[in-house]
């Protein structure tokens, strides 16, 4: 989900730097506005409810892949039609309905076009979840009598308005609102500075803007999701001993309520003041406690090798090299190929259709290696200073697992930034009789953070140069 809604603004940001061809005529615009979208929906609803149907009998056993598939083919599709709203001329028509006293000097309503024309891509999501919700229900009737056997613990199953306002706090809310401040504040900054001030002033306070947003999102982010400070207990004594042991200073350790509808964990914040560590009801109280130790563990690790610092080196670093390198070979193919024009249509979408499939490509191998080595640096606390045993793997492995089964979510499903559960289970369970803090993983993350350092050295030099 978070791949989708950065793709959707930044095919908004595509759209108001290239060239666009003229926007068809607003009933064209309109009818591929709304057409599309309500067969995809459509099939999509059909999809599910042939699901439902299957539930409980032998069918599902293969079901509930297909419709994982149908999933991704959904999230694919509605991204491939809001390209072609942009292609259309959507935008420009909506902007010519906002009152011309709404308009700066950059000619458009500050965030207002934006959001607006983001709505129909969000409210096909909301959709999604809202036909998904009857199976997510089965599901967790499903479970409900072996957990509260098991573990005797027992959540009411949460009502559907309930599981629809779960995944905007937590699915779209979590990349939408920091993204739309700074979209809202590069607008501002577009139409009140631009006539006043410089070039490095105003890239001075596109900076200073985007630092504080960034430095900020945290307590923004701790408020729009359902938190509280986890209880004082025997709990909350050993998570806080862990953070005093790898010297991890937070403002808080929150409880994250979902109604015990999601197994998961999360760190936020740079900073102390500004730093969360939030695990799940479901996950504190479904995982056994080694397994939440492990988990906490990951966590922690996040912080203390500063991955979300590097994080956003190699996020600059990709984009400054990626497009030197695309705009160096576009100089020569319009040096070699004389009919080919440097500024035309269709180079300029090459170029940034190779900028962003290289950039998801490299920023995900990157950060599913740190998530690697924070599963590693867990696997190694669990050790100790012994050579790692069956029972420190399985610490993490099975927490792994166990948040996979309690999401009903397949081991194998790959994910861009984490990748798949049995991918990590994989690599932690040939770790067994090894000695801790002689990590592969850790040469292969000293290696991407040395060759960020020499990628911005580079991209420098030339900036000066």
């Amino acid at each position: 989900m978070q791949l989708t809604l950065l793709a959707l603004v930044a095919g908004i940001l595509a759209h108001d730097a290239l060239p666009m061809p003229k926007p068809a005529p607003l009933g064209t615009a309109l009818a591929l506005l709304i057409g599309p979208k309500l067969l995809l929906a459509g099939y999509y609803t059909w999809r599910c409810r042939r699901v439902l149907l299957a539930l409980g009998t032998k069918a599902a056993i293969g079901a509930l892949p297909r419709l994982d598939r149908a999933s991704s083919l959904f999230r694919t599709g509605v991204l491939v039609l809001f390209a072609g709203d942009l292609w259309a001329g959507s935008l420009n028509h909506l902007r010519t309905l906002f009152p011309s006293a709404l308009n700066t000097a950059t000619g458009n309503p500050i965030l207002l076009d934006e959001f607006f024309f983001l709505l129909p891509s969000l409210l096909m999501h909301l959709w999604a979840w809202n036909v998904y919700y009857p199976i997510d229900r089965r599901l967790r009737e499903a479970m409900l009598i072996h957990q509260f056997d098991v573990d005797g613990v027992f959540h009411g199953i949460w009502s559907r308005k309930e599981y629809l306002i779960c995944q905007i706090r937590h699915q779209m809310a979590l990349v939408l609102v920091p993204i739309l401040l700074l979209l809202g504040w590069h607008e501002c900054v577009e139409a009140f500075a631009r006539d006043r001030f410089d070039i490095m002033p105003q890239a001075l306070l596109q900076l200073s803007g985007a630092a504080g947003i960034f430095l900020f999102a945290p307590v923004m982010i701790r408020h729009l999701w359902d938190t509280a400070p986890i209880p004082e207990g025997e709990l909350r004594d050993h998570l806080l001993a862990l953070c005093r042991q790898y010297r991890v200073g937070v403002g808080e350790l929150l409880e994250w309520r979902t109604h015990g509808g999601m197994i998961n964990a999360a760190v936020m914040g740079l900073i102390r003041p500004f730093r969360f560590i939030l695990l799940s009801d479901g996950l504190v109280e479904n995982l056994p406690r080694p397994e939440v130790v492990a988990v906490m563990t990951h966590e922690l690790a996040h912080v203390r090798k500063h991955h979300t610092v590097w994080l956003l080196l190699v996020a600059i670093t990709l984009i400054g090299t990626l497009t030197l390198a695309c705009k160096t070979t576009t100089y020569l193919l319009v040096n070699w190929w004389g009919d080919l024009e440097q500024t035309s249509l269709a180079v300029n979408m090459a170029t940034m259709a190779v900028i962003a499939t290289g950039w998801v490509a490299g920023f995900g191998w990157v950060s599913r290696r740190f998530e690697r080595q924070a599963d590693v640096f867990a696997v190694g606390h669990m050790a100790e200073n012994e050579p790692v045993d069956d029972r420190d793997v399985e610490a993490m492995a099975g927490a792994l697992g166990r948040v996979a089964r309690l999401n009903h979510v397949s081991e194998t499903r790959r994910s861009w930034r984490h990748g798949s559960i049995a991918w990590r289970q994989a690599y932690l369970r040939t770790l067994v009789g090894t000695a801790p803090c002689r990590w592969a993983i850790d040469r292969v993350v000293f290696r991407i953070k040395w060759a960020t350092l020499l990628g911005l050295a580079l991209l420098v030099a030339l900036a000066a140069w």
